[in-house]
């Protein structure tokens, strides 16, 4: 038996079968995540009055959740943070997603309405380091692509429809580069750092360094 779950009293609870957690919510507006050994995974910090109730998101890991405080606020079960915050006028007592997902029933002491669900962004990759600029593909006989300059000095190109890495450019340490051209079609990459230009094979993996021009006067 797990006791002092919270602090104040739980007033709401979940139980989200995807992710096997159980979701408790607090009068004092906090919200914790437990896994099947009573761990806690996340606590969740925003809310300023009592929860009123949970429900789960129908796209992707989320939990819903609304609060004396007039606000629904949407949290991510991956990474532990808010993801949206909603101010509503009155609040909201009860929540409930319609059968197809595409719809969501919200209860607050006056009115019923109706809500059109909005779905939030997926993961997509890890690039292991901080991502400086992103540029995507639009030839029209090719998949799409995505270029990401890390501040590594690695260029990465990820398939955008699976996150998938599919070649990395591997330039030196001192070598920050600022801009990237992507010929998709040619399998070359053009990366600049201000002062000189890299052409690169991405037809391998990792991509093979062809020729280096010096563009300054």
């Amino acid at each position: 038996m797990k006791q002092d779950l919270h602090v104040r009293p739980i007033v709401a609870m979940l139980f989200h079968e995807e992710r096997d957690v159980l979701i408790t919510a607090a009068r004092d507006g906090s919200i914790k995540v437990w896994d099947h050994r009573w761990f806690i995974l996340f606590a969740y910090v925003g809310h300023q009055d009592r929860v009123l109730c949970l429900s789960k998101h129908p796209f992707g890991p989320y939990l819903i959740s609304s609060s004396q405080d007039r606000t629904i606020r949407v949290w991510s079960l991956e990474y532990g943070d808010v993801v949206d915050v909603i101010p509503v006028p009155e609040p909201i007592s009860h929540m409930n997603v319609t059968r197809n997902y595409e719809k969501f029933l919200v209860k607050s002491i006056k009115c019923l309405q109706l809500w059109c669900i909005k779905h939030y962004c997926d993961f997509l990759t890890f690039a292991a380091s901080p991502i400086l600029k992103t540029i995507c593909t639009t030839h029209p006989d090719y998949p799409t692509r995505t270029v990401l300059l890390c501040k590594d000095s690695t260029v990465r190109i990820v398939a955008s429809a699976s996150g998938d890495v599919l070649t990395s450019l591997v330039c030196d340490l001192n070598f920050k580069a600022t801009s990237c051209a992507y010929a998709i079609g040619e399998n070359v990459l053009f990366v600049c750092n201000g002062t000189t230009l890299i052409k690169a094979d991405t037809s391998v993996n990792p991509c093979k360094i062809m020729q280096r021009f010096n563009v300054t006067d």
